[in-house]
């Protein structure tokens, strides 16, 4: 079994390609310096971005590669449903077994 955690914002970012904004973001975190306001204010319009798609890997690869919100909804659908379906399989094997 391998565990696969949520990405986070820094991946996020640079799953939509912005790694010159992690740069920056870096540097002014190591430095203690604020970041440049045009900078700041888009780094807030992917933040919310990231937290409308998420962090699953599925749901974000789709949203780089389209943009499209609705088909990032369906992707969050199906493996939500993927996932019940499997615990519900596991449920009943469990309940159906004799000790």
């Amino acid at each position: 079994m391998k565990t696969l955690y949520p990405m986070d914002m820094e991946e996020f970012l640079l799953a939509m390609g912005e790694t010159d904004l992690v740069t920056r973001i870096r540097e002014c975190f190591q430095t203690d310096t604020p970041l440049p306001s045009a900078l700041h204010d888009a780094a807030m319009q992917l933040y919310r971005k990231y937290l409308i798609v998420g962090g699953m890997p599925e749901c974000v690869l789709q949203f780089a590669e389209t943009g499209d919100y609705i088909l990032v909804r369906h992707f969050v659908f199906s493996i939500l449903q993927h996932i019940e379906q499997k615990f519900s399989k596991n449920h009943e094997n469990v309940c159906c077994q004799t000790v």
